[in-house]
């Protein structure tokens, strides 16, 4: 089916360079018509269009029906950690916000692609990737995935600090997005991170979220 994409890439770009219109329902066509055997292909057609077809190819492998998208994820990672690698880390954050949209079996899918990612989280500046990978721990089988969330933690009690109290929006987001993964995936060690907020927050909403995560966590070790 590769030769398919390349053809229907190539045939949509001819047809929308002269317009102002961005092929967005194309793009979505082509993508959920593929499957997994088709991402080096869709990857290929990707760095030959404008960013809102990237976007767009995003989106739709997020709800394809083959969901394994591993090595798109790995691929964008990879751009992203390179020097002015701004734009493949959009692409990531769009592709996981797509996959977290309908995560049952698409976590499960791209475990192995997810966990990496984890992995790597401190390395992201984008608030929004960091709060999809802090969503998506609770549902990965990796071992050290509670030492991820702790410092996950640790580095949201430090941007409170910088910040006497209270956080950008996006930032905000992401200390929300670690006290709900703190109610999904209940370990005692989490408690002090938990309190840290409580501590040196002064939004209301999560100061109330983080008393709420202790009072699930279980006591003792």
């Amino acid at each position: 089916m590769s030769s398919r994409v390349a053809a229907c890439g190539l045939i949509l770009s001819i047809l929308f360079c002269a317009t102002d219109t961005t092929p967005a329902e194309g793009w979505a066509a082509i993508v959920a018509a593929t499957d997994r055997s088709d991402n080096p292909a869709l990857l290929s057609l990707m760095a030959e269009i404008d960013l809102d077809g990237q976007e767009e190819i995003c989106r739709a492998l997020g709800r394809r029906q083959d969901p394994y998208v591993g090595d798109v994820l790995s691929a964008l990672a990879s751009d992203a950690a390179r020097k002015g690698g701004f734009r493949a880390e959009y692409l990531l954050r769009v592709l996981l916000a797509s996959i977290l949209d309908e995560p049952q079996n698409r976590v499960e899918a791209n475990e192995e692609a997810l966990g990496a990612l984890a992995q790597q989280m401190p390395a992201y500046e984008d608030a929004q990737i960091e709060g999809s990978l802090i969503q998506v721990l609770p549902m990965l089988k990796i071992e050290n995935r509670a030492q991820l969330l702790m410092a996950a933690g640790s580095r949201i009690v430090a941007r409170l600090r910088r910040s006497e109290g209270l956080l950008d929006p996006p930032h905000h987001a992401v200390a929300l997005e670690f006290l709900g993964a703190v109610l999904r995936m209940p370990n005692s060690a989490l408690a002090d991170p938990c309190v840290d907020i409580i501590r040196n927050s002064r939004a209301k909403d999560l100061v109330e979220r983080a008393r709420a995560a202790i009072r699930a966590l279980p006591r003792g070790g």
